[in-house]
């Protein structure tokens, strides 16, 4: 039988976090396009490796300021 998966191993250091932030717009926006482009266009998130859904943000690193 084969037997076929899509699990992979991931290596981190032991110490490596993920930290999840929760954006919101004011005024709030429909469009998730116009959301997502306009947290990429942040100079301050350039470099660090993200994830963004439009409203929930994942990153490597944690942010210096909450708001």
């Amino acid at each position: 039988m084969k037997l076929v998966t899509n699990l992979f191993n991931l290596d981190f250091p032991q110490d490596w976090q993920l930290y999840q932030y929760h954006v919101t717009y004011i005024p709030d926006l429909a469009s998730r396009r116009l959301r997502i482009a306009l947290l990429y266009s942040h100079s301050e998130l350039s470099n660090k490796a993200k994830a963004f859904d439009g409203a929930i943000l994942f990153l490597s690193q944690k942010l210096e300021e909450k708001v």
